[in-house]
């Protein structure tokens, strides 16, 4: 029998020892609930996830990923891949598969006359009583795919016309993660080409949805036989893949779908036994989705007669101009920073993660969700951060992190002590919880991508309000949507330039998830649908890649806004 490890060693020098008598794969889910939020989602992608098994020959052979990535020295000194490692032996990790804990990922929140209003998360009564049908809405996110069942039967659903009903809710981290890539491009770039990697990532993304409405059903007790119809949005990509259509026209130029929807259909749906109908929402254009149109729907009383710029800031950012019934809109290529990937030690919002910072001149908090020790930085965490060190000058306006030796950093004492040379990535970094070198940091290339995603939003809301001829002055209401803007801070947000320069923060709101808002509004009364039909007709798709300005534009967007004093309504928390 080949000998056991005993002890693993992650990269931040934690350790784990092998209990008297445990096997490997009970040491392993040990592991799995040690280690922290994988960027690439368990893709085989970064290496960031590397442990260190000893002794060296106790560690299993290495895999063409362990070699690819770790290199041959490392690999001799025993370490390995844990996410393959645990793909391997078919055991799931909270970070790659499992339903995301310790926070409220779906965002089931919505807006009421701009009032933020929680969706009750259960039914009433006891499960004799719940009604004798049901309905399902769906939100097929770049990273996360959500859903929420609710009740079909007219009188058990709320009474105002238009508004959003009652939303059992949950959600699940989207399966293409792992074959495919943080971001819809990557994506398309592996389906072009290969059908039979177009057909993975459509059954990822259909089992995706058939777990998640697996774990809805058992959570809530509702009876499978029970749900007789669908609605589902998404960005058009995800609604594509979901249908098993070809994305190959969504990677080239001009980026447009053949075919607009919605999408309807009876048939069989992942996670129920029988046939039910389903609606797919209808896609405006290549990078303006069905979720779009689902949240406009779920707002659309609250914007009637008013100027509001809306914005979904995901993987793929979404802007809005609700100009008095006129709608523009335009799609950005913002990466996947504000989700937590290509950040060296982001993540999604999981257990573990820090989605709040708060930074003085001498001290420095985090909070972390589910709390305990800080593992990760999600999309919200990195905001506070990089506006809180944009106001004491650790990060300068064209984006650089100082250097350890800058005289302004040894003047600023949380600076001093936290910001250091990273000898081995070659760049300035600063440590925002744990010990240096380790723990949880911030990079110079962190920093960049950070940049690079802030830019996109900012030089598309700048042109698409430029076109419109609107100024920020005019704007009634800036609505930030999405389970990633519910949790964002609006200050913070205004520091690095997400928000217009100029729109109080008073005006801005932060509804939660729309889409799966206005995809349970089509799904409780589907007579609701050829409003949405209309609502998408009506949208002019702006494409940022033909304005002549793109370009210069955007290069100036990379500049973050001038900083403000750190002294300032709940900063200095000195």
């Amino acid at each position: 029998m080949k000998q056991l490890p005993q002890k693993a060693r992650f990269g931040d020098a934690r350790e784990t020892l092998r209990r008297p008598g445990e096997g490997w794969r009970g040491f392993l889910r040990r592991l799995a609930e040690h280690s922290g939020a994988m960027p690439c989602g368990g893709a085989r992608a970064c290496g960031k996830c590397a442990v260190q098994l000893l002794p060296p020959e106790a560690a299993p052979s290495p895999s063409p990923d362990d070699m690819r990535l770790l290199g041959t020295e490392r690999v001799r000194q025993g370490w390995r891949l844990l996410c393959g490692l645990l793909a391997s032996h078919g055991i799931e990790a909270p970070w790659m598969t499992a339903s995301l804990r310790g926070a409220d990922p779906s965002g089931t929140q919505i807006v009421t006359d701009f009032r933020m209003d929680a969706v009750s998360r259960r039914a009433s009564g006891q499960p004799g009583t719940r009604p004798g049908r049901w309905a399902l809405a769906v939100d097929l996110g770049t990273t996360t795919v959500a859903g929420a069942l609710l009740p079909a039967d007219s009188g058990l659903s709320d009474s105002e016309e238009g508004a959003p009903p009652l939303m059992l809710s949950g959600a699940r981290l989207n399966g293409q993660l792992e074959l495919g890539g943080p971001d819809v491009m990557s994506r398309i770039a592996r389906a072009q080409g290969s059908p039979e990697m177009a057909a993975a990532l459509s059954d990822a993304l259909r089992e995706t949805v058939e777990q998640l409405v697996r774990e809805l059903l058992q959570q809530y007790g509702v009876d499978a036989r029970l749900v007789d119809r669908v609605a589902l949005c998404g960005n058009t990509t995800m609604e594509y893949f979901f249908l098993g259509r070809d994305v190959s026209c969504l990677g080239m130029y001009p980026f447009e779908p053949p075919d607009h929807g919605p999408f309807e259909m009876d048939g069989l749906f992942p996670g129920l036994p029988g046939p039910v109908r389903q609606w797919l929402f209808p896609v405006p254009g290549g990078f303006i989705g069905g979720d779009i149109v689902a949240g406009l729907l779920a707002l659309r009383n609250a914007l009637e007669g008013r100027r509001v710029l809306f914005m979904d800031l995901g993987t793929n950012g979404e802007i809005v101009l609700w100009d008095r019934g006129k709608i523009l809109a335009a799609g950005t290529a913002a990466g996947p920073a504000f989700e937590g990937a290509r950040i060296a030690c982001g993540s999604p919002a999981l257990r573990g993660a820090i989605e709040r910072v708060r930074i003085s001149p001498v001290r420095l908090r985090c909070g972390v969700i589910g709390g305990g020790r800080a593992r990760s930085l999600c999309g919200s965490g990195l905001v506070d951060l990089c506006a809180g060190l944009l106001r004491l000058g650790g990060i300068t306006p064209d984006g650089r992190l100082r250097d350890p030796e800058d005289p302004l950093v040894q003047r600023v004492p949380v600076l001093r002590k936290r910001i250091y040379a990273d000898v081995r990535r070659a760049e300035p970094a600063f440590t925002v919880a744990g010990r240096r070198g380790s723990g949880v940091w911030l990079g110079q290339r962190d920093v960049r991508e950070f940049q690079l995603a802030v830019a996109a939003i900012r030089g598309g809301v700048r042109l698409l309000m430029d076109t419109a001829g609107v100024a920020t002055g005019d704007l009634d209401q800036v609505i930030i949507a999405g389970g990633y803007g519910f949790h964002l801070d609006a200050e913070s947000a205004a520091a690095v330039g997400l928000i217009p320069a100029g729109a109080p923060p008073d005006r801005v709101a932060r509804p939660g998830n729309t889409a799966l808002a206005g995809a349970a509004m089509v799904a409780a009364d589907p007579r609701l649908a050829p409003r949405a039909k209309a609502l998408a007709e009506s949208i002019t798709v702006l494409n940022l890649a033909d304005h002549p300005a793109f370009t210069d534009t955007f290069v100036e967007s990379m500049h973050f806004p001038a900083p403000v004093s750190a002294r300032r309504s709940g900063w200095d928390c000195g």
